[in-house]
C-alpha cells in the first residue's frame, strides 16, 4: 500500500505489494561445502596414488579459499555496514527536512493569521474612526459660532 502512495520512496514487487527487503536473500548459502564435507566421510577399501593427490589439491584449493572468503566476507560487510549508514543519514536527513517544511508551515500559516488580525483590527480602528469623526462632523455643524 505504501508503495502505491510513495513508489519513489517505497517501491513495489510483482505483485504489487510495498517491497521493504533490500531483494537479497541473506537466507541463502551458496557454495558446495556440504558435498566437499560428505565426500571426505568414507575412505575407500584401498587407495591410490592418484586419489591422494585428487584429495591433497583439493584440500589445499579449500584451504586457500578460506583466507580469501573470510576477506571478501569482511568487505562485504562492511561494505553492507557503509551501505546502511548512508542510508541512515539520508533518512534522519529527510526526517529533520520533513519537520522543517513543517515547522515552515506552521510560521507562514502564524505570520498569515497575524496579517489577517491585523488587517481586521485596522479595518475596524478605520471604522471606529470614521464614526468618531462623522459625529464631531455633525456636532461640529450643529454648533457653529
Amino acid at each position: 500500500m505504501l508503495g502505491e502512495l510513495f513508489p519513489n520512496v517505497f517501491g513495489n514487487n510483482e505483485n504489487n505489494n510495498t517491497v521493504l527487503n533490500s531483494g537479497g536473500n541473506p537466507t541463502k548459502l551458496l557454495g558446495n561445502e556440504r558435498n566437499n564435507i560428505k565426500a571426505g566421510m568414507v575412505l575407500p577399501v584401498k587407495a591410490t596414488q592418484d586419489q591422494v593427490k585428487a584429495a591433497a589439491k583439493a584440500a589445499g584449493e579449500l584451504s586457500g579459499q578460506v583466507p580469501i572468503m573470510k576477506q571478501l566476507s569482511e568487505y562485504q560487510l562492511e561494505q553492507q555496514q557503509a551501505a546502511l549508514e548512508i542510508l541512515d543519514v539520508r533518512i534522519n536527513h529527510h526526517g529533520q527536512s520533513m519537520r522543517n517544511e513543517q515547522f515552515f508551515q506552521k510560521k507562514i500559516s502564524k505570520h498569515g493569521q497575524n496579517v489577517l488580525d491585523h488587517n481586521l483590527t485596522t479595518t475596524a480602528t478605520q471604522a471606529h474612526f470614521s464614526g468618531y469623526e462623522a459625529q464631531f462632523q455633525a456636532a461640529a455643524d450643529t454648533v457653529k459660532f
